[in-house]
């Protein structure tokens, strides 16, 4: 009897051990992993055929309320970008923002680096933080100070550094090269000793988090020839020491898409690009760069309006971009503003936007005049966007019923979720699991299943009462009948992937 108490008493102590590792990982996810299983339709990735099939790209939808913040203290001027991050409060309950002051005029390169907080997102705070002086007062919510080029922050929660000083990371740039600091509270930040940690790549970078490489990324701005111009492109570097950044490779350029709107000197450039581990993959956001020939710069570098678009990849190096539209351009995710608005001249974006149960939120910069325009025309504000849950593309069926069938998959598990939005009250999503060979599987056909309509972001798809995938080993295909609907996303498990992908 004593033996199987001492039993009882192992097995209880393990399930005890085991919670506390569960819990403790759990507490060490960042607040900035956007990683989940879902499986997106941005890319035909994951896709074998369609039939009837066709992409659409979508657009961030501007908040109503925008702008969420103005500036409005008098070391803000009148310029206040969010060239930085923002990130939920640790309680969940609430948000936090670092962002920045630009230039009050031209040839002023006072930047200011700022932090906000707000309980709803939409009215924002700035604290009294008594860090650092300005104009003889350190009554202002400037949280850090080193010389007048301190900007583009990229601010990373690090739950899993032992240190309670090392909670959080920040990258940015500072004059000569980008600087790593460390804050136990992302307000008071301390500099390592050999800042700057990366000389290489110029003022613009934004740098991210890879939770499955455990690799700190940096995405920063390369100069290039592309068609005898010169450009501002994207170069990629990583490490899983902060403290060494090889560096940057070139891995991103201006296509000739790019450039269907000018004839040169005009000519398309990257002025940033924010690219965040999303789900199961790797979306990005690029700033694309209309420079123009203006009499202040006959050459067409300078001058220029600033936008947003989408570009993704699988490993987080290698990317994407969209297919152009039938004006022969890419759509942009986040366009400018009408002729005269707040951001009508230049957009940039957080390095990564927040997802909150069903919606996607992606706070921005804006501003009323272009890259180079007279300094009158500056006036900037931020602003904030929405889109459904994996709204960045979807696979939509109009008219006659559309069918995607996905390529052979393994390492599903339990129910399979789909997001999936109908068009019309006649609008449903069906599917048909398949085996390896093309075969429907007994009792999971068309005609078993259960259709979804109206507007699914995150629903259960069922065949005569059964809610999980057939129990086997063996891959499968999953065909989706669409009709008269968008079908964003879909889940199978938490360790799907392509059967003739190495894992």
């Amino acid at each position: 009897m004593l033996a199987f108490f001492r039993f009882v008493s192992l097995v209880v102590i393990l399930g005890l051990c085991l919670t506390a590792v569960s819990t403790r990982a759990e507490a060490q996810r960042s607040l900035n992993d956007l990683t989940g299983p879902w499986q997106l339709f941005v890319d035909d990735y994951l896709i074998e055929s369609v039939t009837n099939i066709q992409r659409v790209y979508h657009a961030f939808e501007k908040h109503t309320a925008n702008p969420v913040m103005n500036a409005d203290k008098p070391w803000e001027g009148r310029n206040i970008f969010v060239y930085g991050t923002v990130l939920p409060l640790e309680s969940g309950k609430g948000y936090r923002m670092w962002y920045h002051a630009l230039p009050e005029k031209k040839g002023d390169d006072l930047y200011r680096l700022l932090y906000a907080t707000s309980p709803d997102g939409l009215q924002w705070t700035k604290p009294s933080l008594g860090i650092v002086e300005f104009e003889g007062s350190k009554e202002n919510n400037i949280y850090i100070r080193r010389n007048p080029r301190d900007h583009i922050q990229s601010v990373i929660h690090t739950p899993w550094e032992s240190s309670p000083q090392r909670q959080y990371m920040m990258m940015n740039w500072s004059s000569d090269g980008y600087y790593l600091t460390w804050s136990p509270d992302g307000i008071h930040w301390t500099d390592v000793p050999n800042n700057p940690v990366l000389t290489k790549g110029g003022d613009v970078g934004n740098f991210c988090w890879d939770p499955r490489t455990k690799q700190y990324c940096g995405y920063v701005k390369l100069g290039s020839v592309v068609r005898d111009l010169k450009r501002r492109s994207v170069g990629f570097t990583s490490t899983s020491d902060p403290l060494q950044w090889p560096d940057p490779e070139l891995i991103i350029e201006p296509d000739e898409i790019d450039d269907r709107w000018a004839t040169p000197p005009a000519r398309t450039q990257f002025y940033g690009f924010c690219a965040f581990p999303y789900e199961t993959m790797y979306l990005g956001f690029l700033w694309l760069y209309r420079s123009y020939p203006t009499p202040a710069d006959p050459e067409g570098y300078m001058d220029g309006v600033i936008y947003v678009e989408l570009a993704s990849s699988r490993d987080g190096k290698h990317w994407d971009r969209i297919a152009p539209a039938e004006d022969g351009l890419r759509p942009a995710i986040l366009p400018l503003g009408a002729e005269g608005t707040w951001d009508s001249g230049m957009i940039c974006t957080t390095n990564h936007p927040l997802v909150e149960s069903n919606q996607i939120k992606l706070y921005y910069g804006g501003t009323l005049g272009t890259h180079y325009s007279a300094s009158k025309d500056w006036v900037s504000a931020i602003g904030l966007a929405t889109m459904r849950k994996d709204g960045f593309a979807s696979l939509d069926a109009k008219g006659a019923i559309g069918v995607v069938t996905t390529k052979s998959l393994v390492g599903y598990a339990g129910k399979l979720y789909a997001n999936f939005r109908s068009h019309s009250p006649a609008g449903c999503l069906r599917v048909e699991v398949l085996d390896e060979e093309g075969a429907t599987v007994p009792g999971y056909g068309l005609a078993d299943c259960v259709a979804l309509t109206g507007d699914c972001p995150n629903s259960t798809v069922r065949w005569n009462g059964s809610s999980s995938l057939p129990a086997t080993t063996s891959p499968i295909r999953l065909r989706f009948h669409v009709s008269d609907g968008s079908l964003y996303s879909f889940m199978a498990g938490s360790e799907v992937r392509l059967a003739e992908a190495p894992r």
